[in-house]
């Protein structure tokens, strides 16, 4: 059965939607049901992961480095590259690994993509399906059982340091029914070190404030504190301390940036706030106006027909030569925050290459969502647009040798793929894929061919849109090649072939041909099944060649 009843038309969608908001605790109730967990195949992996021609993994199980930064877009990440800006990440980690160039995150927004990776399950399993509670935020997630408390019980050392999810050190994270300094001291399982920034200060670059193995701190203005400097400094300090105390044992460090998101911090003036187009983040002194790039106009910038979208994108206004100014001074400005996080990733790799770990370390950089920059009239993320849910991503090893992979990969494959190469099992299901078997041969076929990008209700935010579940297909989908299709609660549709419209220009779902009505169908029958896939069952779904 598909979003659509074929009789009546009516959105079924509408009727999950109701479901949701009955079923909230049903939802937490699920995200802790024991069900069965899926074990990796770690066997012959050190094998597995060396191609012709590079350095054979040594046999200890590697060091796993990942640095996850904030909003990067996969467009502002190849520009970066391109510019030279970025040297650090084009020779340690392009030069060095696996760039894949379709990786897209499932839920395009901060607490549900960071909540992915730590469980290797979309947003309707592990239950944190927005920033905001009740159903969403810090506390709407299972921390009993994620990433970390994995890889430590086989026997990792695990470091956390940056930020963590949207609600961290202002809810009542420990449950005990009232918020207080408990919280703000609380760790979450499975972290040996942790250094988490506190929200709502995350996202500053001064002005914050963190706490560290359960004491809690403030920073202040002095260049020194800029925000990225400082979590470079205590990730070094994270390799240094595991090196003197535990040298045999193999450590997992996250390193969470909160650039490049924009800075919400004292004194900004309330005009600028409510303008987005105005928003910026500060970037490090020494990198101050050094980047002059020019704002990027795609065909779907700031489009000027928009009689094919949904009533909600209809009402964004036209960006005045004002507003295209303001959004120009973003954009470098974020692109320039980034150039600190490529100091932070060089000087990761200098520590570890002077404390002999290089040659046993993996080193994985991407985003938790992308950014659109006036795409579509657009700010921010959020939408199913390919600006919002496209990532970079980008594993390096010194036994791969670089190339780029064109398979879908999602942030739900991102914790399966660490447990393989860790040698380690996860205590619950995944719904993810280990991609270990494209790191060792980028070019292989039969990959996935379609997955699932879903907003679900909740409290407003400053952004707000309809709630949808979208499906992006693969060009090997034979229901709808390098097709989205987008249905949204207020019973509005889009529906994009991307191989003749990549910008998503002109929206299909009014093509009352043949094939595009077929294909929606299709879309739709595909799309009812992954809404409610779990486990095995969203690979089974993802992978299959038809219905």
């Amino acid at each position: 059965m598909g979003v659509f009843n074929r009789k009546n038309r009516r959105p079924v969608f509408r009727r999950l939607l109701k479901r949701w908001s009955a079923g909230a605790s049903a939802l937490r109730r699920r995200l802790l049901a024991a069900s069965r967990p899926w074990v990796t195949a770690a066997a012959g992996l050190g094998a597995a992961l060396a191609p012709a021609g590079a350095q054979a993994q040594p046999a200890p199980r590697p060091n796993i480095v990942l640095v996850m930064v904030d909003d990067l877009d996969r467009g502002l990440a190849d520009t970066l590259l391109q510019s030279g800006l970025t040297p650090n990440l084009q020779t340690h980690f392009v030069n060095r690994g696996v760039n894949f160039r379709n990786a897209f995150c499932t839920t395009p927004v901060c607490t549900p993509s960071r909540a992915t990776l730590l469980s290797g399950r979309y947003a309707h399993n592990h239950g944190a399906a927005r920033n905001e509670s009740p159903f969403g935020g810090v506390t709407s997630f299972n921390d009993a059982s994620t990433l970390a408390t994995w890889l430590r019980g086989a026997g990792y050392q695990t470091g956390f340091i940056g930020k963590y999810l949207n609600g961290y050190g202002r809810s009542d994270i420990n449950r005990d029914g009232v918020f207080d300094s408990a919280d703000t001291q609380y760790i979450p399982p499975g972290w040996n070190q942790w250094f988490g920034l506190l929200d709502p200060y995350a996202s500053r670059m001064y002005q914050y404030a963190a706490n560290e193995n359960g004491v809690v701190s403030g920073v202040g203005t002095a260049p020194e504190d800029y925000q990225t400097d400082l979590l470079a400094r205590k990730a070094v300090a994270f390799l240094d301390s595991f090196e003197t105390s535990n040298d045999a044992a193999p450590f997992f460090l996250t390193v969470m940036p909160g650039a490049p998101h924009q800075e919400v911090y004292p004194g900004l003036p309330v005009s600028q706030y409510s303008d987005a187009w105005n928003w910026t983040i500060r970037p490090a002194p020494r990198h101050l106006g050094s980047v002059l790039l020019p704002l990027p106009m795609p065909p779907s910038f700031n489009e000027m027909d928009m009689s094919d979208k949904p009533a909600w994108m209809r009402l964004r206004p036209l960006l005045t030569s004002t507003d295209t100014a303001n959004l120009t001074g973003q954009y470098r400005d974020r692109a320039a925050s980034m150039r600190a996080v490529d100091d932070l990733l060089g000087r990761l790799v200098a520590r570890l290459t002077e404390l002999g770990e290089m040659s046993r370390t993996v080193l994985i950089f991407t985003s938790d969502n992308g950014f659109l920059h006036a795409e579509h009239r657009l700010p921010q993320k959020l939408v199913a647009h390919e600006e919002s849910i496209r990532l970079p991503l980008i594993v390096a090893a010194p036994w791969l040798a670089p190339a780029q992979a064109q398979q879908f990969v999602l942030n739900t494959d991102l914790a399966p793929t660490i447990l393989e190469m860790a040698q380690a099992a996860p205590g619950a299901a995944m719904d993810g894929t280990s991609f270990t078997s494209l790191l060792a041969n980028p070019g292989r076929t039969g990959w996935r061919k379609r997955f699932l990008v879903e907003r679900w209700p909740g409290a407003a935010s400053l952004f707000e849109l309809p709630s949808y579940f979208a499906i992006r297909t693969a060009p090997e989908a034979a229901e709808a090649p390098s097709a989205t299709f987008i249905q949204y609660s207020d019973g509005s549709r889009e529906h994009y072939d991307l191989a003749i419209d990549p910008w998503q220009i002109g929206s299909l779902h009014l093509d009352a041909s043949p094939l595009r009505q077929q294909q929606r169908l299709a879309l739709s029958a595909w799309m009812s099944q992954l809404i409610a896939c779990a486990g095995t069952g969203c690979r089974d779904r993802e992978f299959h060649v038809s219905n």
